[in-house]
């Protein structure tokens, strides 16, 4: 650490510069993840900075997702989750499964969008799942071009990767089509295929997905089924799926935003 702190007329509060030192040390692997920050005393010392400057640093990289604090121990840098890629063209290639297999016969694979995604095998994928009926109010019923107060199958679930937990949503399902299906068993959560491959179990093939992504902090409960450090937004797909000609299910889908990069592909040879 041979970086030095300096106080010239114009230059950045101390506590930003120590943040930038640390920060740079973890970006170049100089610290690795899981590895501990130098002790508060040695930076007080190493930097001439009072013990306020080093909390104020440790503050920022904590509010940027960099370390993990605790009281009583060190900082420690944080440990990079694994990236789920979400590609454009997912939901073309389960179509296309489900059509094949509607023409030919067959189970569906082991395997679903989430699975493809994180490259894995669909025993490293699980899945927490609860189930109410609900009346649907406002944007929900506006997306599904239903009256207030229509009945849904209103779906929470986390999904999982290996253990850790990668994405949070809620889904409405009209409860005319969902009702007495495996769409309303939580049991049976997850399944191959996913919510394509639900549909397709009581003959609706999904014609549309309308969907927009932003970007915001989290909330409470997305903090803690995703299980997010300080400082980490979510992204958050309002999506919307029509089968049959009409809109059957509106969901929130919520992504830990260090966890997932959004891939686009747009094929121009026949344009």
């Amino acid at each position: 650490m041979n970086r030095r702190i300096t106080r010239g007329r114009g230059d950045r509060p101390a506590y930003r510069q120590l943040a930038t030192i640390l920060r740079d040390q973890i970006i170049s692997g100089e610290l690795p993840a899981g590895a501990e920050l130098p002790a508060e005393a040695w930076l007080r010392q190493e930097y001439t900075i009072s013990a306020s400057t080093v909390r104020d640093a440790l503050a920022v990289l904590s509010g940027e997702g960099l370390i993990t604090t605790e009281r009583g121990r060190r900082a420690t840098v944080r440990t990079q989750q694994p990236v789920r890629l979400l590609a454009d063209d997912r939901y073309i290639e389960e179509k296309l499964l489900l059509r094949k297999l509607a023409a030919e016969g067959g189970e569906h694979p082991l395997e679903s969008g989430f699975t493809r995604d994180h490259n894995i095998p669909w025993t490293a994928y699980t899945a927490t799942c609860t189930v109410r009926d609900h009346p649907v109010t406002g944007r929900t019923a506006q997306a599904l071009q239903v009256p207030v107060g229509t009945a849904t199958i209103r779906r929470e679930m986390v999904d999982y990767a290996n253990g850790v937990p990668m994405q949070y949503q809620i889904s409405c399902v009209l409860a005319a089509v969902a009702a007495g299906t495996p769409l309303a068993d939580p049991r049976v959560h997850p399944v191959p295929g996913g919510v394509f491959a639900e549909l397709a179990s009581v003959g609706l093939l999904v014609d549309e997905v309308q969907g927009r992504t932003a970007a915001r902090m989290p909330g409470p409960d997305e903090v803690e089924a995703l299980d997010l450090p300080p400082g980490v937004p979510v992204l958050v797909m309002v999506r919307v799926i029509v089968a049959g000609g009409r809109p059957v299910e509106a969901a929130e889908i919520v992504y830990a935003a260090d966890r997932t990069e959004l891939l686009h592909r747009t094929d121009l040879r026949d344009v």
